[in-house]
């Protein structure tokens, strides 16, 4: 068993959506295990995105593997920054609707007939723009630059990790020093070990 000690110094600001509150997004202080391990890249995420989460099969692969990542906690107070934003596009022209922004096309013009929106291509109406579940203005509280945090990586085998990883929704960077911790086994019946 091999057992790593992984110091996290964030080199951007990190954003994780831990909370969301009407128009105001939060990362909490902490970065979850299901992140680190995509992150150290353990496991590969798929490059298109089918719907569909694959948490179970690439996480039952590594622990097949013999690895667990525990989540980071921040080493001293954390800080954040907080950013406004808006999804709105450079367009000449745009409308907000119900979950989605309506744009002008390339080749024609949106129109509004009711409550919904069509866009308008050579003169034949299109399908109606469907809602989509993302927040098209609000406020997002990061982990500003320089936090640091500290997780652990449980091996069977002997791993070389990487100087630096990619986190959160923005793939911002952190530099990763990792160092190999000294255990002893202590052989006994039945043995209780306390969270982290």
């Amino acid at each position: 068993m091999h057992i790593y000690r992984c110091d996290l110094t964030l080199m951007e600001a990190t954003f994780f959506s831990s909370r969301e509150i009407s128009n105001l997004y939060q990362t909490e202080p902490l970065i979850g295990n299901y992140a680190l391990a995509y992150a150290f890249r353990f496991v590969q995420s798929n490059y298109h995105n089918e719907h569909r989460v694959h948490y179970r099969e690439h996480l039952g692969e590594l622990n097949a593997a013999g690895v667990y990542v525990t989540p980071a906690t921040i080493q001293g107070q954390p800080q954040f920054i907080m950013r406004q934003f808006n999804a709105q596009t450079d367009a000449y022209w745009s409308a907000f609707g119900t979950g989605f922004i309506a744009a002008r096309s390339r080749h024609g013009w949106t129109r509004k007939e009711g409550t919904h929106w069509y866009p308008i291509e050579d003169g034949e109406r299109g399908s109606r723009f469907q809602p989509t579940n993302r927040p098209q203005h609000g406020r997002i509280r990061m982990l500003a630059i320089g936090n640091r945090a500290r997780c652990y990586v449980l091996s069977e085998e002997a791993l070389e990790l990487p100087h630096y990883i990619r986190l959160g929704k923005f793939m911002s960077k952190a530099r990763v020093e990792a160092a190999e911790v000294a255990f002893e086994v202590d052989h006994v019946d039945s043995q209780r070990v306390p969270f982290l």
